[in-house]
């Protein structure tokens, strides 16, 4: 096994622990902001970390600052050299004296703001390498700046790459960066590890941050014997990497086909009509043992009478003592669930904001988002005892745009998306998976309440829509009953946080499942705001994003 496969095996992206090396050299004005910040933003931005400091020969005073800091903040340790010895040979020292999952290199000069730590920290786990670029590159020396971007158009070339820098904030895995030879002391280290680490296969994600002046003395990037080092550098990567073809190495994953599918234990509420009831007939076909729950007594009987496969128990989701006795009633069955299906939802109270009644309103959150809460809040026990747990939720119309004269259920269902990912980033370290299916229009009951409430409280364009997608039958079924199949499989295993469409997601495709644990880690198919870096190039891109750039970077 390579170095990196075994560094691989430990690369979880729901670790959230971070060491954070600082090295200094002659930095006696701007080490402690640069501390103060940071500590600021790891407050509320990451789980657990520590931040090393090492004062690399300073003969300023920034040694007695930094002996300070441990008496103010427990979290950092100090390191010091009794002469300079360069970023590259501190980056090494800081790797091996760290003890956290991920480790990132943050300069002492007090040039981040803590805006741009809060950006970085949060997109920890987003991808194996997490990278950034200057928004507002012009705070800087006009000289460094043009070697900057002479350095990256170069590196991209030679190595047939598209990144924005190289030189940037960059978090790795700790496991990854021991695995790894980086043979640079000096300046060139950043690209040196970036390189190999993209070269080797890991997955990255670039952030736009913006950059503060410096608030005291003058950078020390741009030198003579920083520019040998990086031509040296990039030689012998060149050479490396290109010339002698040395074997690119790849994350390998172990979902596989395992044949026949393992038999299941599940819970499925609103099993009665629609989606539920076809999914609790399709499930028991499959050999699973399926526990399912409504509120009707006469539906879930004839639904359980469709196979031996299928128990029922009558059950509101929307009342906690009725949800604790269904849970209570599948324990007394089985010592495990391996699978929760939450698909007991409805449309609820229909009509322009300011007609529906405001009773019916909360009861649509109740029975659709709060029920969904109360039965996976309960059930999560008898998850607990499953080798591979998974949770699916049931999203829809209204989650990710706007639902007019459907307020209530459009709430419930966004919400569904929100507690899907959360509960998906909390029982990430308990091994249950949770993820959610948007279903699509499909012909079934549910939309009986659109056709009651009529076009002057559906809408008329709604109202026309559910008509003519009724008669035509909608959806079809079998692709919610087999993205659900599919999110319950082996395949799926390492897929978590996310709203799949039945319909309009590749769920199905070979790429889908070999890039399962890049897209977790990635915000695709999440519920998030569109940010300025992310419109389409355009005057309103450009005009707010030249105001964002320097917007309250002293902090």
């Amino acid at each position: 096994m390579s170095g990196l496969q075994g560094a691989q095996q430990t690369i979880n992206w729901h670790d959230q622990s971070l060491s954070v090396l600082v090295p200094a050299f002659n930095e006696v004005g701007n080490l402690q902001p640069t501390i103060d910040r940071l500590i600021r933003a790891l407050n509320i931005s990451v789980e657990d970390f520590e931040i090393i400091v090492v004062d690399d020969g300073s003969s300023d005073g920034t040694a007695a600052v930094a002996d300070r800091l441990p008496l103010r903040h427990p979290q950092v340790r100090v390191i010091h050299n009794a002469t300079n010895r360069g970023l590259g040979y501190c980056y090494q020292q800081g790797i091996r004296a760290a003890q956290k999952d991920s480790f990132v290199y943050i300069p002492g000069d007090n040039t981040w703001p803590f805006r741009s730590f809060l950006e970085l920290f949060g997109n920890l786990g987003k991808a194996d390498i997490v990278t950034s670029y200057s928004t507002n590159p012009e705070v800087r020396p006009f000289g460094r700046r043009i070697v900057s971007r002479s350095f990256t158009r170069v590196l991209n070339f030679i190595f047939g790459r598209q990144l924005r820098y190289y030189n940037g904030l960059t978090i790795y895995p700790l496991a990854y960066l021991r695995s790894q030879i980086i043979r640079t002391t000096g300046f060139g280290f950043q690209a040196e590890t970036l390189l190999r680490a993209v070269e080797s296969g890991l997955s990255v994600v670039e952030v736009a941050l913006p950059i503060d002046e410096r608030t005291a003395g003058g950078s020390k990037a741009v030198s003579v014997k920083n520019v040998a080092s990086v031509l040296r550098t990039v030689a012998r990567m060149c050479w490396e990497l290109r010339v002698a073809r040395r074997d690119r190495l790849r994350s390998e994953r172990a979902i596989r086909a395992s044949g026949a599918a393992a038999k299941r234990h599940i819970i499925l509420t609103g099993a009665t009509s629609g989606i539920g009831a076809a999914l609790a007939e399709a499930l028991a076909a499959d050999g699973h043992t399926v526990y399912v729950c409504a509120r009707r007594a006469d539906a879930l009987e004839r639904i359980a009478s469709s196979s031996p496969s299928i128990l029922a128990h009558v059950c509101d989701v929307s009342e906690e003592e009725q949800v604790e006795a269904f849970v209570g009633w599948v324990g007394e069955r089985t010592n495990h669930v391996d699978a929760l299906i939450n698909c007991a939802g409805s449309f609820g109270a229909i009509g322009p904001f300011e007609v529906t009644d405001s009773a019916e309103w909360l009861n649509t959150l109740r029975v659709n988002l709060y029920g969904t809460y109360l039965v996976t809040k309960h059930a999560l026990a008898l998850l607990g005892r499953s080798m591979d747990a998974r949770v699916v939720n049931f999203s829809g119309g209204g989650a990710f745009g706007a639902f007019p004269n459907y307020s209530a259920y459009a709430c419930s269902k966004a919400g569904i998306v929100r507690l899907t990912e959360c509960l998906a980033a909390e029982l990430a370290p308990r091994g249950v998976a949770v993820n959610a299916v948007a279903p699509g229009f499909l012909a079934t009951p549910a939309h009986d309440s659109t056709l009651r409430a009529g076009p002057a409280l559906a809408g008329a364009l709604h109202y026309r829509r559910t008509l003519e997608i009724l008669e035509e039958s909608g959806a079809e079924m079998d692709n919610v009953l087999d993205c659900v199949r599919f999110l319950l499989s082996y395949e799926a295993r390492g897929l978590s946080g996310k709203t799949i469409s039945a319909n309009f997601d590749p769920w199905r495709t070979t790429a889908f499942r070999q890039r399962i644990v890049d897209a977790s880690r990635s915000d695709l198919w999440t519920m998030r705001r569109l940010n300025i870096v992310n419109l389409p190039d355009g005057s309103l891109k450009s005009d707010l994003g030249e105001a964002w750039a320097s917007y309250g970077t002293r902090s």
